[in-house]
């Protein structure tokens, strides 16, 4: 069961939450919850910044160790590197 969003009455002094555009300046203004609106060349933008998202390369997820090392030997590695805090 979905809920729905009241929507209050549209005006013509609606303006698009992003770009400030009003109704007389963009072809469609949507308007999404709790009176936030959006036009018609925002949603291109949005558009065309994802598709532009998509195409470039992601950057590479750091590996994690195949087995972490349990407690005494992070400690030990760690002892190395922070002296004094015991």
């Amino acid at each position: 069961m979905s809920t729905r969003i009241p929507r209050r009455p549209r005006g013509d002094n609606e303006v698009c939450t992003f770009c400030q555009r009003g109704v007389p300046l963009v072809g469609h203004l949507i308007q999404g919850p709790a009176g936030v609106f959006i036009c018609d060349l925002c949603v291109a933008e949005c558009n065309a910044i994802l598709s532009q998202e998509k195409k470039r390369p992601r950057k590479a997820s750091v590996a994690l160790p195949r087995r972490v090392p349990p407690p005494i030997e992070i400690r030990k590695i760690l002892d190395d590197y922070v002296v004094g805090q015991d």
